[in-house]
């Protein structure tokens, strides 16, 4: 029975990452092709053009790809600060977007705009117990003895867009030899994603 229960786990794991991957795909394909679907009917009552499944997602690439030539435009960096401003004054629908904007920025953003910057070993919660932390300043302030403290992120198990702010001396962080999203499959997982221990002491 234990064996059973093995082999099943291990298709489980294969299989659910897969589907909710192909669904996503699935969705992104599907919205576009609503989006594009007015267009591609008159089209094709006008001048007969097929309708062609799949164009959408097209569609959704070029949108994304106008949206970022808008975004690195003055007028269009000042008309997204208006919509964030608009976004900001609404309660709950606020909170939701910036915690999405602080992901997308911690895994897309260039380096002036990722939140995380580096995956760090720390103290916590008590001495003697390590915890993996995201460092997310390297200078956060100086105490009156001039030690350097440092921003450090540490998430939660297995829900890492919640966690705790924590303050350390700059010497009592260990950088790691790690990769953002490679750290985030060991917390996400709860440990469960091994990593060879030369991946686990920078040095």
């Amino acid at each position: 029975m234990k064996r059973l229960n093995s082999i099943f786990l291990a298709g489980l794991f294969v299989v659910v990452p897969i589907s909710i991957t192909l669904w996503v795909f699935y969705q992104i394909v599907r919205l576009g092709d609503k989006l594009i679907r007015p267009i591609m009917t008159l089209l094709n009552k006008q001048y007969d053009w097929p309708i062609i499944p799949g164009v959408g997602l097209v569609a959704i690439i070029l949108l994304i790809f106008i949206i970022g030539v808008l975004a690195k435009n003055f007028l269009g960096k000042k008309l997204f600060l208006l919509v964030e401003w608009i976004i900001d004054r609404v309660p709950i629908v606020n909170k939701i977007y910036q915690s999405i904007k602080d992901i997308s920025n911690a895994f897309l953003g260039t380096s002036e705009m990722k939140l995380f910057k580096k995956v760090v070993l720390i103290d916590y919660p008590s001495k003697g117990i390590k915890s993996l932390g995201f460092m997310t300043n390297e200078t956060t302030m100086l105490d009156e003895k001039g030690n350097d403290y440092v921003s450090v992120f540490i998430p939660t198990t297995p829900n890492p867009t919640s966690g705790f702010f924590l303050m350390y001396r700059k010497e009592d962080v260990k950088e790691m030899d790690l990769k953002i999203d490679e750290a985030l499959k060991l917390i996400i997982s709860a440990g469960a994603v091994e990593k060879p221990k030369k991946h686990l002491d920078k040095s």
